[in-house]
């Protein structure tokens, strides 16, 4: 993966997208994304973002935390779906 060299305003600008298909654990007998997953997903897309930002999570000088998260759910996923998280601060 390559590096992105940025800056205060492109991150504010510039989104970044982690895509990959829906694997068969992550469903149910029925073959759609189980509902926690998708908070699973989104912080798998979070890593992506740093580590496309080069910045790795352990040398942070901060702890992260999530307080808050929210899902609108529209259309579920489903095994092998190919699906796009977009990321953008």
């Amino acid at each position: 993966m390559e590096k992105m060299k940025t800056t205060n305003s492109m991150l504010a600008s510039v989104p970044i997208y982690y895509s990959r298909k829906l694997f068969h654990h992550e469903t149910d007998a029925d073959g759609i994304c189980n509902h926690s997953n998708y908070f699973r997903i989104a912080e798998e897309a979070f890593f992506y973002f740093l580590d496309s930002l080069g910045i790795p999570l352990n040398q942070l000088p901060i702890t992260l935390v999530v307080t808050k998260t929210q899902a609108i759910y529209k259309t579920p996923l489903k095994f092998n779906d190919l699906f796009k998280v977009r990321i953008q601060i």
